[in-house]
């Protein structure tokens, strides 16, 4: 014969700390297109892949932008001449700016980039 056991509930209490709650945080990043100034030139990766439409079709438009921590920032150059390593170029972090389609391919309708390389400065709101 077995001993009658009462059943017993145990659990715990979920807190939220830090690590979770940035999971879900929403930052961003808050950026100034300023690279080149009010100079045309070509955004090109570090590998002098170009980025930009053409080599003449970039120009930064001194506005700042905010942009997600998911978003992908390319590092680069901007290069007014495009005769790449003359010493005129500028390394420049890249935003593609646009939207994803509902089947998932990405759309760029401009692209932004900043002089500031330390991605830590770039003011972060959630």
């Amino acid at each position: 014969m077995r001993e009658y056991v009462k059943p017993m509930m145990d659990s715990e209490v979920f807190v939220a700390n830090e690590y979770v709650s940035a999971c879900a945080d929403n930052t961003t990043y808050n950026f100034k297109c300023d690279a080149g100034g009010g100079r045309y030139g070509g955004l090109y990766d570090m590998d002098w892949n170009r980025i930009s439409n053409t080599s003449s079709s970039y120009h930064a438009c001194g506005e700042t932008h905010k942009a997600s921590t998911s978003d992908e920032f390319i590092r680069g150059y901007f290069d007014p001449d495009k005769r790449h390593n003359n010493g005129n170029e500028l390394e420049v972090y890249i935003w593609l700016e646009g939207y994803r389609l509902p089947w998932g391919q990405w759309v760029t309708t401009n692209r932004h980039a900043t002089t500031e390389l330390d991605i830590n400065k770039w003011k972060n709101h959630s």
